[in-house]
């Protein structure tokens, strides 16, 4: 699936780890690293393909997202990739996002 982009518009990919829960995968279209991630749990909301993610779950989630205390983390010693850390119903879930595709 082909998507137009806007002049400042990024390709940010977003993997979603649940320890004991499985690995994700989405890609979604975003100014920055925080932004994605926004827009990743306003998308996963939606549309869910993860089983760990109720409605419950999501808003927590979601909640914990919007607080600036929870910004993703830039990983050291690494071009373009961030991480944040979450936990739900006692399962870490490790959130790294990627810088895929920039828009220049």
């Amino acid at each position: 699936m082909q998507k137009e982009i806007d002049d400042k518009i990024n390709l940010y990919t977003i993997i979603v780890e649940i320890f004991d829960g499985g690995t994700y995968i989405s890609q979604v279209f975003e100014k920055d690293e925080y932004s994605s991630l926004k827009k990743w749990i306003n998308d996963i909301f939606i549309n869910s393909e993860i089983e760990e993610f109720t409605s419950e779950n999501i808003v927590a989630l979601k909640k914990d997202i919007f607080n600036d205390d929870y910004k993703p983390t830039k990983m050291l010693d690494r071009i373009n990739v961030w991480s944040s850390f979450f936990t739900i119903k006692d399962k870490g879930v490790l959130i790294n996002i990627v810088l895929t595709i920039v828009n220049e």
